[in-house]
C-alpha cells in the first residue's frame, strides 16, 4: 500500500505502474491510494482504512511532512503492520525509512535549472535570466532544507538572477499549492511585460 501525492501526475504514475509489476512478479498485491489534492486529512483516512484492511506492510510518502500523517501510522503495531516512512521526519514509529537528504536534493533542482539556463541562453550576460521561486519557505525542517538548497543557485549560476521568492504559506506544502503559484506568477509576469 502507497499512500502518496496524486499518482494521476506522470511520474507518480509511473512510479506507481512499476512498483505495482515489480511487485506483482513476486506475487504481492500492491494498491496505490493518492491523497493530494485532500492532503494529509485524506491520507491519514487512506492510512486508517488501509490498518482496518489488514494490509501487510506501508510505504507512505507524505504530500508534505510526514509528521501529519504519522497518528495514522502509530495505530497499526499491534496488527504486525510494517511502515515505511518517505521522508522520515523523526524516525519513529517507522519500521524503515527511505530518505533523500533534502539540501542536496533543492542543489541538484538548482543545477538543472543552471545548465537548463547555460542551454537555452548561451549568450546571456550574468545575471541576464530572471528567475522567481516560491516554496514553503517557514515549512517543516525537510522542505525548508530543500528550499535553502534551491537558493544556492544564486552562488552557482552566474546567469541567474532571481528577483523574487515567493513564500507559499504553511497550509499550502502541496502539489496544485505549487502549481498554483506558478501560473499565477507567470500571469504577473506577461501582464506586466505586455503592459
Amino acid at each position: 500500500m502507497l499512500p502518496a501525492p496524486d499518482p494521476g501526475k506522470y511520474f507518480l504514475n509511473s512510479l506507481a505502474t512499476s512498483v505495482k509489476a515489480k511487485a506483482a512478479a513476486d506475487g504481492v498485491e500492491v494498491s496505490v491510494y493518492g491523497a493530494e489534492e485532500g492532503g494529509a486529512t485524506a491520507q491519514y483516512n487512506q492510512i486508517e482504512n488501509c490498518v482496518s484492511m489488514g494490509v501487510n506492510a506501508m510505504i507512505v510518502m507524505a504530500p508534505g511532512s510526514i509528521e501529519k500523517c504519522a497518528p495514522g501510522c502509530c495505530s497499526r503495531p499491534e496488527k504486525g503492520i510494517k511502515v515505511i516512512g518517505v521522508p522520515p521526519g523523526d524516525l519513529e514509529p517507522f519500521d524503515a525509512i527511505m530518505h533523500t537528504d533534502q539540501y542536496e536534493d533543492g542543489q541538484k533542482v538548482a543545477k538543472m535549472a543552471c545548465d537548463f539556463i547555460n542551454k537555452t541562453y548561451p549568450n546571456a550576460p550574468d545575471k541576464g535570466v530572471e528567475l522567481w521561486s516560491w516554496a514553503t519557505r517557514a515549512a517543516k525542517k525537510q522542505m525548508n532544507l530543500r528550499y535553502q538548497g534551491y537558493r544556492t543557485i544564486e552562488k552557482t549560476c552566474p546567469k541567474a538572477n532571481v528577483v523574487q521568492y515567493i513564500d507559499l504559506p504553511q497550509t499550502a506544502d502541496s502539489i496544485p499549492a505549487g502549481a498554483s503559484a506558478a501560473e499565477n506568477v507567470l500571469t504577473a509576469i506577461r501582464t506586466s511585460r505586455s503592459s
